[in-house]
């Protein structure tokens, strides 16, 4: 009788809650389902449509238009997703912060392009020598 109580799962309905302690309620491992619930419609209309013009934009500036650019646009774009819409909830710090920090780089490997695609050093640029 004892081996059966301590290795089912009736003990777990035993466990009470501290007075002080508040159950948090459960969020959506999910995106755009979190911006949903939060915002609404309007706001995943409002949060994703200006993601996606950008996107759009970035692909037609000539600046843009290497294929390493593209790719590290479009790689950049697949591992938010990825981690986005499937793990963890989408207003988490280092998650943003990321997507700021990755999307530097991906603004400094397009000037770089750019300014190799010209012929012209980056720090000539600077100096007015260009």
């Amino acid at each position: 009788m004892l081996a059966s109580a301590t290795w089912s799962l009736d003990g777990v309905a035993s466990i009470t809650l501290a007075p002080s302690s508040e159950i948090l309620p459960p969020h959506p491992r999910n995106g755009i389902l979190q911006v949903w619930l939060e915002l609404g419609g309007n706001g995943v209309a409002l949060s994703f449509a200006p993601l996606m013009l950008m996107i759009r934009h970035a692909f037609r500036l000539p600046a843009w238009r290497c294929r390493l650019v593209q790719a590290l646009i479009a790689g950049t774009v697949a591992a938010a997703a990825a981690v986005g819409l499937v793990s963890f909830g989408i207003w988490q710090e280092w998650f943003i912060s990321g997507l700021f920090v990755t999307a530097a780089v991906v603004v400094l490997a397009a000037r770089q392009s750019a300014a190799s695609a010209s012929g012209v050093a980056s720090s000539d640029k600077r100096r007015g020598r260009a």
